[in-house]
């Protein structure tokens, strides 16, 4: 299947994986008539946790030196009414096609944040609405490239029940971690990404769909941290109307020196056509030269109607321009007359 990254799992997200095919897959929609009961586990840090970030699901230990040891704690949890078991593994991240995490399976071999992570507990069975902690130890190793690095801390669900067909799935839940080395290895600084490097506007399509014009925006992160950008899309109209922006927050999580391709929400276009233009706003943001704009025609129909309304309006001007000269022409003869 196109655009879909079989050895990766998508950042917070619930990823079902047909085991016969390795397909990946949603779960089918439960009968109304037979819907089974809630189930589900998460993983996400204590609430006391010092290095909460991501609105509180996701952990950010901020500066790590070469050589150093940080800790913390995490919660698994089961909102279901039967217990699961689980299987937990530490797992590198990387940029997803369109912007995002996407972690690795638990068959694959990290190398960054997966492999320097060992958690307390990797095999647990969580009780019907219950909760356990876990601990993880991360170690930076002594020699390593500075920059940012993200990676996450991965539940996957044991022995998953099969479906229609007998195709078993497996329901896998992660949770991002984030570190940021400085500096880099003895003769490898400054590492991964630039010290000044930037977050670039790489291109920027603007297809055309039923008078909405959908902007498709490549970006790089040639920075040393790991950055989830915001994009602005600002419409001028041409003639008639005022400019226009919309900010999206968060367009996708990029990792040092790595690129992604997002398609940004459809804006409509003026009737009378105008400018469309698309930057990147928020830290590590490149000059204002990487903006991107297009200009786009209206319809011929808006044209018309609007030159019709000028003509109008300047009809209706004239009218009232010659109906209040014959009033001044009759009101002079009239005193002449009296007079």
């Amino acid at each position: 299947m196109a655009g879909i990254d079989l050895g990766r799992l998508s950042a917070g997200a619930v990823t079902a994986v047909l085991l016969l095919s390795g397909v990946a897959t949603a779960a089918p929609t439960p009968n109304p008539s037979n819907r089974p009961a809630p189930s589900g586990v998460s993983i996400t840090p204590l609430p006391t946790s010092p290095h909460l970030t991501g609105q509180g699901q996701a952990l950010d230990f901020r500066s790590v030196n070469p050589g150093a040891t940080v800790s913390d704690q995490v919660l698994l949890r089961n909102i279901g009414d039967t217990a699961v078991p689980v299987q937990l593994y530490p797992a590198d991240a990387t940029t997803a096609v369109g912007g995002g995490l996407a972690f690795g399976l638990r068959s694959a071999h990290p190398r960054e944040i997966g492999a320097w992570t060992t958690l307390s507990r990797t095999s647990v069975t969580v009780p019907p609405h219950g909760s356990i902690p876990l601990s993880l130890r991360i170690t930076v190793p002594t020699v390593v490239q500075g920059g940012g690095y993200a990676g996450g801390i991965v539940a996957e669900q044991v022995s998953p029940p099969a479906t229609q067909g007998g195709l078993a799935q497996i329901f896998r839940f992660a949770m991002p971690v984030y570190l940021k080395v400085p500096g880099g290895a003895p003769g490898a600084t400054p590492g991964r990404g630039s010290p000044d490097g930037t977050i670039e506007v790489v291109d920027v399509a603007f297809p055309v769909h039923g008078g909405k014009v959908c902007p498709v925006l490549t970006y790089r992160n040639s920075s040393q941290d790991v950055v989830n950008p915001d994009a602005r899309v600002v419409v001028d109209p041409r003639w008639i109307g005022s400019k226009k922006a919309a900010v999206y927050k968060g367009i996708g999580t990029l990792v040092p020196d790595t690129s992604a391709t997002k398609q940004l929400p459809c804006r409509a276009l003026p009737p009378t056509g105008g400018s469309v233009e698309v930057d990147l706003v928020g830290p590590h943001v490149s000059p204002l030269k990487d903006r991107r704009s297009t200009d786009v025609d209206g319809s011929p129909w808006a044209v018309i109607l609007a030159l019709l309304l000028l003509l109008l309006l300047l009809g209706l001007f004239l009218l009232l321009l010659f109906k209040r000269r014959s009033r001044d022409d009759e009101e002079e003869e009239a005193a002449a007359q009296a007079g």
